[in-house]
């Protein structure tokens, strides 16, 4: 994608792309509501945490798991370009350059503000489009 193109419609792509590979990966669509709710009451770090928490596998098997990519990588390959453009993220093979990532990202305002406002608009079009999904199939 080019950096042309309208943030909102790159966010409803996302979200309309995460719920598809959610439901392929067998994760509860449930965990989007959880994950929305520790994002308004905890922020950033603590969606980071949690999104981590609830990833399969141990240690850096968790970058694999449906959970974390969905959550977490995938987002911050998608929408790096906009947000932290100084950081080279394709590297990215452990839970500790993650760590490193919100850690980094934690100490500029402005960028973890603006991260937070597309992580909550990608989670409420989430959340959309699952009931969307659920709606045509009853």
């Amino acid at each position: 994608m080019t950096k042309a193109e309208n943030l909102d419609s790159r966010i409803n792509e996302y979200s309309y792309k995460m719920v598809k590979e959610l439901k392929d990966g067998k994760v509860n669509l449930v965990e989007i509501d959880k994950a929305l709710g520790v994002l308004c009451n905890d922020g950033v770090y603590g969606y980071y945490v949690y999104c981590k928490s609830r990833a399969d596998g141990k240690n850096d098997e968790k970058i694999k798991s449906p959970m974390f990519s969905q959550f977490i990588s995938n987002i911050v390959k998608e929408f790096n370009d906009i947000v932290c453009s100084e950081k080279e993220i394709k590297s990215f093979k452990s839970l500790y350059e993650y760590d490193e990532y919100f850690s980094d990202l934690s100490k500029n305002i402005h960028k973890l503000l603006f991260f937070k406002d597309i992580l909550e608009k990608i989670l409420t079009y989430a959340r959309y489009h699952a009931k969307a999904e659920d709606d045509i199939n009853e």
